[in-house]
């Protein structure tokens, strides 16, 4: 390498060309001490451990109390959210399953009727004609005796109606609200269903003690006690009941809760919509009718003792109560 100088005196100009061939130790020495500077400040152990510090920080933020409080936060406004939605869902579901059974009910209904009464009218034919061939018989045998008995027979199955039903009880007169009388609660005889606290399988309460809400005087066992040791968040009221005479459905009333602390709230009512039978051959236990339900998760909070108190308002039947049910989940 040449390098070309000008070197200034004073008072005179001089010009000199050097040659440059050697490299001075000491900048060599700088540049090694310089590379491994650079190798240490980005080398894998440095990068190791700046890694190793990111990962801790976004962990200790994780961890934060704040950020904890603010995810607890969310999580109950989504489980909140999920519990609004299964309760519509759920809603919706029953309301759709009685308006697409509610025709089939119907149709069975007087299908059953029609068919009770064909079956039952063949059977007094076949019975009549039978006893026409035995008081013919007995004749021949000069039983006279026994065939006048076979002719009394005859003559009641004949001028009987197949499957007529009985004469309807005396109307039950309607009193006012203020003087229908209540009995003592019911006796308590609770059970535990099995299963867990899903709106699935619910934990079940279940008094199937047998109670009757009419006018004054003719009323027993119309309030129910339930002693509910656990309970969840959603709770339901189901009871199954039916009216007493002819028809099953002249009556109405008003179902009233009775929470621990003695507040009395209306949560459901009865009347001819929602009084159905299931079973069209006679309604003689709670498998025999349709259930009443009602939603009483606002009421039912805390365990304790509730009842379940049936006051009848209208009607010419009393309601004949078979089981009532307090549902948790």
């Amino acid at each position: 390498m040449l390098i070309f100088l000008l070197v200034f005196w004073v008072g005179a100009l001089r010009a000199e060309v050097l040659t440059i061939d050697k490299v001075p130790p000491e900048l060599t020495q700088l540049r090694q001490a310089y590379e491994t500077q650079k190798n240490q400040a980005v080398g894998p152990e440095q990068q190791a451990a700046r890694q190793k510090k990111y990962e801790t920080a976004r962990r200790d933020a994780l961890n934060s109390p704040d950020f904890l409080r603010q995810r607890s936060a969310l999580e109950a406004s989504r489980d909140a959210d999920i519990q609004k939605i299964t309760a519509r869902y759920q809603e919706s579901l029953d309301k759709l399953q009685k308006e697409t059974l509610a025709g089939i009910d119907q149709k069975y209904q007087r299908e059953s009727a029609d068919f009770e009464t064909t079956a039952l009218s063949q059977a007094q034919k076949n019975y009549i004609a039978e006893m026409d061939k035995l008081e013919k018989t007995l004749v021949a045998k000069n039983d006279l005796a026994g065939a006048l008995m076979v002719q009394v027979e005859k003559k009641k199955a004949m001028s009987a109606t197949p499957g007529a039903e009985p004469a309807a009880p005396k109307a039950t007169p309607v009193v006012p609200k203020n003087e229908i009388q209540t009995t003592a609660p019911a006796p308590t005889a609770v059970t535990l269903a099995q299963g867990g606290m899903t709106a699935a399988a619910p934990l079940t309460y279940v008094n199937n003690t047998r109670g009757l809400a009419g006018s004054a005087g003719n009323v027993a066992n119309n309030v129910y006690s339930f002693n509910l040791n656990k309970v969840g968040e959603h709770s339901q009221l189901v009871f199954y009941a039916y009216g007493k005479g002819k028809t099953g459905t002249d009556s109405a009333g008003e179902v009233n809760l009775i929470s621990p602390d003695g507040k009395r709230r209306m949560v459901a009512e009865w009347s001819p919509k929602n009084l159905q039978a299931i079973n069209f051959y006679g309604v003689q236990a709670a498998k025999d009718v349709k259930p009443v339900d009602a939603d009483i998760s606002s009421y039912v909070t805390a365990p304790g003792t509730y009842q379940v108190e049936f006051k009848y308002k209208d009607g010419n039947e009393a309601l004949n109560i078979f089981q009532v049910e307090i549902r948790t989940w």
